[in-house]
Formats: C-alpha cells, structure tokens, sequence
C-alpha cells in the first residue's frame, strides 16, 4: 500500500473523522445493498459461529477438523464464486437476486438437516449457501461503488459496513441467546428460517427494481442516438 502512486485532485484536504452518511438521493438503493451484504455475511457468520456445533450434534462426533470443514466450505465456496464472476460481464441487480435466492436455498439445506439428521443436506446447504454469498456481496459492493458519489465514497462504504455488522451481530448474539434457552436445533431453526425469508425478499426487491429499470434503458437508446446525431 505505501508503494502504490497517490493519485489526488487539487489540494490535500486536513483529515477529519467522519460520520457514516448516505446522500438522500441514492438512500432506496443504498438500503437495497446494505440490505442484501448484511442477510448473506449474517448467514455465513452463522456458519462460522454454530454451524460447526450443529455439525456435531448431527453426526454424533467431537471431530473437530470435520465440523470446521462444513463452515470452511461456504467461505471456499464464495471464494470460487467471487473469481468467477469476475471473469464475466453480468447485471447487479439479477446477480444480487440470485445470490440471495440461492442463500435461502442453502440455508434451506442446513435447516432442514436436524430433522432428517443428513449431512449431505448440511455439506451441500453449506457450498449452494457460499455461493449465494460470493454473488450477492461482490456484485453489491460492485453497485454501491457506481452508487456513491466520489466525494462521499468513504462515507457511503462506512455506511455500508456498518449495516453488515448490526445484521451480523444482531443474528450472531440472537442465536446464541435462542441456543441457550431452548436448543441448538431451535437456533439454527429459527434464524436460518429468518435469513431464508430476508433473503427472499431481498431477491424479489431486486428482481422488481431490475424490472422497472429495463424499460428506462431500453427507452433512451432512442433519445440518446438522435442526440449524438
């Protein structure tokens, strides 16, 4: 980082600390991504935090490198999912949706494991989950950043994180609490079955938004050849 150019317009500004913020004009939109990276890094923090036990209790097994590989594999699987996307041109709006719709499908999965004791539902809920994630969060942080004004960039992406976190904690502490006073299988029930209809619905906000706007856009391929004529 210290070796990379500095590349800065006019004169330095004095550093000052600074508020999250986010303009009044893209607020709709901002609280659509922060939305979507919040649900999809809450469900993974669940298979960081419980998941590994809820692994356990499922297979009967202390083994702990065979927990830690059930969570590992989200991570790797949004990892895989992330490089690829990159490789490809794609729409961030229908790519949000469906990262998000294939969250709640893998939540889906982990869910329902405790009843019919599978780990093959867990394992694959896990690697579909991840890949939900790398989709929705690359593609968010991708639109928040065509999002923010330049001048406000470090505003708007505080904003941005802070909204990851309050979902992350919030579901993280949650868990715990319904853990401990009911069970482990109760927890993981009742929050993978509140992320999986947060998620959802955060798939149809984009679905309906990328919706409307197709219309706008191709209305002003029109206008916009008659003026460069």
């Amino acid at each position: 980082v210290l070796r990379l150019p500095e590349r800065r317009e006019g004169e330095p500004e004095p550093w000052r600390p600074q508020w999250p913020r986010v303009p009044v004009e893209i607020r709709a939109p901002f609280f659509r991504v922060g939305l979507t990276a919040g649900t999809v890094w809450a469900a993974l923090a669940l298979f960081l935090s419980i998941v590994p036990s809820y692994t356990e209790r499922i297979l009967g097994t202390r083994n702990l490198a065979v927990a830690a590989a059930v969570a590992a594999l989200a991570l790797l699987a949004s990892f895989a999912a992330q490089a690829v996307l990159e490789r490809r041109k794609g729409a961030h709006r229908r790519d949000q949706a469906l990262g998000c719709f294939l969250l709640a499908l893998g939540l889906g999965g982990v869910v329902a494991a405790a009843p019919t004791g599978s780990i093959a539902l867990v394992t694959a809920g896990s690697i579909v989950a991840g890949v939900g994630h790398g989709f929705a969060f690359l593609t968010a942080q991708h639109e928040l950043n065509e999002l923010a004004p330049g001048e406000r960039r470090g505003e708007v992406t505080a904003a941005f994180i802070a909204c990851i976190y309050f979902l992350v904690a919030g579901f993280v502490v949650a868990s715990g609490i319904l853990g401990s006073i009911f069970s482990l299988d109760a927890a993981v029930e009742a929050i993978g079955s509140v992320l999986i209809a947060v998620a959802l619905g955060a798939a149809a906000w984009h679905a309906v938004t990328s919706r409307a706007a197709a219309p706008r856009r191709r209305g002003a391929a029109p206008r916009s050849a008659a003026a460069r004529r």
